[in-house]
């Protein structure tokens, strides 16, 4: 069972990398469909960085790095948002 789980964290750093490129693609295209789904992927990567935390992962500073850099990503998109929702209020 511990060998799962390792295998199950490997798995997951290295498909780390992917999702955050993946996430710089699909933002974009969730702000002009104006979805709130990539709060979904926010918190999954959340999850994680918790998870791994919590148990101690040596690793957790590259999902920590990873998810820094999405969240500043993400506010530029949400000032862009706020922005929408200001002009469609006047």
């Amino acid at each position: 069972m511990v060998e799962f789980g390792n295998l199950l964290t490997d798995i997951g750093y290295v498909l780390t990398p992917f999702s955050f490129f993946m996430y710089l693609f699909i933002r974009p295209i969730l702000f002009i469909m104006k979805s709130n789904a990539y709060k979904v992927v926010k918190a999954i990567w959340y999850f994680s960085m918790g998870m791994g935390l919590l148990v101690g992962e040596p690793k957790v500073d590259r999902i920590v790095m990873l998810l820094a850099f999405i969240e500043a990503y993400d506010l530029v998109f949400q000032y862009y948002e706020d922005k929408r929702s200001a002009k469609s209020v006047t």
